[in-house]
């Protein structure tokens, strides 16, 4: 042990760990530690840990009934369940066709008087939450709730997430992408626009295709249109975040698409089950905003659709847009390097090959030249 405290001393005072880690890139070692307790909790407390915050309950029974049956089930679950009053099995069929409430519970005949509990509920909108609800209903009744799935997911989908695990390729993409691209020195923005449109393509159409020979998913023509918008949305981000955040590229792009997009999305936990900051995530990141939409579309004849198409359209928007200023600030980048003559030798659509990032695996990697002796000298001051 002191051997080995020793040998790091003497390495440190040789300076020997600032040639093997670049000194600007020592402020971004903690990302990792970040990333396994973040995504960690995010998927423990949204998903594991799941339980109502903002559910729409709705009770088809006489007042006494209703009133009864609701002191039930708060005394078991005193917070996160919103009541309303659904006057027959018809208008709580309607109300879970369109998606616009989690599940309705039937505790009285026609006339009144107390019958069977039944719960209405759709796998397609959530199967984690049905079954979640249907147990706590179960519990606070003490007796059998028979469970009515109105609209069930496809035959191959046994919890309603098929659609989330079909898409969630398509999410991470961007990543993958924009370290393909950056990796192979694609300096060209047109070559690097066509080949996001290539990926995302096949990706769209590949994950549809798979989705439907699996029967996790139905058929329905707009799926891989919505799928092919989400994957160019979140490459463009992603390429022109290479441009501007540079070495901090990771640090900020793997929370906005992977740790604080997937476990909020709403396929393996429905959003009214998740707390207020979750919930305020779901309603603005795309991700989420194109599985609402998606499921809309899939399996409730694309009832309440407008919104997550409008936020999903208005991330879209911000992508052109950030490409079209990374395209500016790397044509300027690479003028101002020709005026000063610190231009690279080749530097084909306004991008210098020498910029954090280019040529080294990842974005914002180490940049490492082979000089003309054949040694290896270390770029990245």
């Amino acid at each position: 042990m002191h051997t080995a405290w020793t040998r790091m001393r003497g390495r440190l005072r040789r300076g020997r760990w600032s040639r093997t880690v670049p000194a600007k890139f020592w402020h971004i070692f903690w990302f990792p530690f970040f990333f396994a307790v973040a995504f960690g909790i995010m998927f423990s407390v949204n998903v594991g840990h799941a339980s109502p915050h903002a559910v729409e309950l709705g009770i088809v029974a006489g007042p006494s009934v209703a009133q009864q049956v609701r002191a039930d089930i708060e005394r078991v679950q005193p917070t996160g369940i919103r009541y309303r009053s659904v006057p027959d099995r018809a208008a709580a069929e309607r109300l879970i066709e369109r998606n616009e409430i989690a599940a309705v519970l039937l505790v009285a005949d026609a006339d009144g008087s107390p019958g069977e509990t039944t719960m209405l509920a759709s796998i397609a909108a959530s199967g984690s939450r049905a079954i979640y609800l249907r147990d706590l209903f179960e519990s606070a009744l003490s007796g059998p709730v028979r469970f009515d799935d109105l609209v069930p997911a496809s035959p191959g989908d046994m919890n309603g997430i098929g659609l989330f695990f079909i898409s969630l390729p398509l999410q991470v993409l961007g990543l993958i992408s924009t370290a393909i691209l950056q990796a192979s020195g694609v300096r060209s923005w047109r070559w690097r626009l066509a080949w996001i449109a290539v990926y995302g393509s096949f990706a769209a159409l590949f994950s549809y295709g798979m989705g439907r020979a699996l029967e996790l998913i139905p058929s329905d023509p707009w799926l891989p249109v919505l799928g092919f918008v989400l994957t160019q949305t979140i490459s463009w981000i992603a390429i022109s975040g290479a441009v501007f955040l540079r070495h901090f590229f990771m640090p900020v792009m793997m929370p906005f698409i992977v740790i604080f997009e997937v476990p909020i999305s709403g396929g393996p936990m429905a959003a009214d089950m998740m707390p207020a900051f979750s919930r305020l995530l779901h309603a603005v990141l795309p991700f989420s905003q194109y599985l609402d939409a998606a499921r809309l579309s899939a399996y409730f004849g694309g009832a309440g659709i407008g919104r997550p198409l409008t936020v999903l359209f208005a991330w879209t928007g911000i992508a052109v847009a950030l490409v079209l200023a990374a395209m500016w600030k790397t044509r300027r980048d690479h003028h101002h390097e020709r005026e000063t003559g610190d231009a690279p030798a080749e530097a084909p659509g306004g991008e210098s090959h020498g910029s954090a990032g280019e040529g080294s695996g990842m974005p914002g990697g180490e940049i490492v030249v082979r000089g003309a002796t054949g040694g290896i000298a270390d770029a990245t001051s």
